[in-house]
């Protein structure tokens, strides 16, 4: 998996076109969030169809754990990393552009780095990170390229 030549100008179309829809499981989740923006920039999924088969929470957080091997949403990442591959571990700290970050608050979620803020739907649209509640940085890739 590679960065196309115009992945920030598909990655900013991306999040323009993203800021108004509303979170809602199964349809415009954190992992589709994700996954949709991998393909603006790459122009590829990363993420198995089996992926987007939930309706609801319970299911999402039973797929998660399934698809995880029962250690998270950043576990089941890496096993679709391994599967198509392309993408490296970051250090978080050290995150840009297009880097795809989970990150643990009440629960794991994925976010895109905008190149200053990391990002992902909400009930009212896109959002950034509230950093003022306690976070958990948990895992942070880069897609090669």
């Amino acid at each position: 998996m590679k960065k196309l030549i115009d992945w920030k100008p598909n990655l900013r179309k991306f999040f323009e076109e993203s800021k108004d829809k509303k979170f809602e499981f199964g349809k415009w989740d954190c992992v589709i969030f994700t996954d949709t923006a991998i393909k603006a920039m790459t122009g590829k999924h990363l993420l198995p169809k089996s992926w987007k088969t939930w309706k609801n929470e319970s299911e999402a957080l039973k797929s998660i754990q399934k698809l995880g091997k029962g250690k998270g949403l950043a576990q089941g990442i890496d096993e679709a990393i391994k599967k198509s591959g392309g993408l490296r571990e970051v250090p978080v700290i050290e995150r840009q552009m297009g880097d795809i970050v989970v990150v643990k608050q009440e629960t794991e979620q994925s976010l895109i780095c905008d190149g200053f803020k990391l990002v992902g739907p909400s009930d009212s649209g896109m959002k950034v990170l509230n950093e003022i509640m306690p976070v958990e940085y948990v895992k942070c890739w880069r897609i090669d390229g």
